[in-house]
């Protein structure tokens, strides 16, 4: 099977209407993405501290081995001691996006109807924390509970500021159901 790539529409303001940008137009919008550039490499240049302090950690977040290992060890430590059936990324925006994007592209789209061996061992994945809309939320919980693997799922709960809205209010829902199975199951 090959690959095909088309640029037919490269150029193209609109796809839907098939104008083309003018020479002019691609001119300058190429000369301000060579300035966007070099201004990205030049803050590169200034440290990872700036890049924190501007919020752009991430661009070079592959390079950070030292994290990475954290990372790695910090999981394999969950995953020997807790096993968690479950793993629940509670979040909005950049505090659980990274997440979603890497799990929709590196597992399986149905990973939680494969079988925990056929996952590799590895907890179902879920996100949630990014809405008020109650419906996603309480549909998770229902289905934890149901399977009754509520009280052996891990949530991992993001806020950067800590004061997050909708990721508070789904922390607090998630809590109280908690404490609530763990009395049903004589363990609070």
């Amino acid at each position: 099977m090959a690959l095909t790539i088309h640029l037919n529409n490269l150029f193209a303001k609109s796809l839907e209407t098939g104008d083309r940008l003018e020479l002019e137009e691609w001119k300058s919008l190429k000369a301000r993405l060579v300035t966007i550039q070099k201004k990205f490499q030049a803050e590169k240049k200034s440290g990872y501290d700036t890049l924190v302090k501007r919020l752009r950690a991430w661009t070079v977040s592959h390079e950070r081995h030292e994290d990475i290992q954290a990372t790695l060890s910090l999981a394999k430590k969950i995953r020997s001691s807790f096993k968690p059936k479950a793993f629940v990324t509670i979040g909005i925006g950049g505090s659980d996006l990274g997440g979603r994007v890497l799990h929709s592209a590196l597992n399986h789209s149905q990973h939680n109807l494969l079988s925990e061996a056929d996952r590799g061992g590895a907890p179902e994945i879920y996100f949630t924390g990014d809405t008020f809309e109650p419906n996603e939320l309480h549909d998770i919980l229902e289905t934890l509970k149901t399977r009754k693997i509520l009280t052996k799922t891990l949530f991992n709960v993001i806020s950067k500021s800590g004061r997050t809205s909708e990721t508070i209010s789904s922390f607090l829902i998630i809590k109280e159901e908690l404490e609530k199975e763990l009395k049903r199951e004589g363990k609070n």
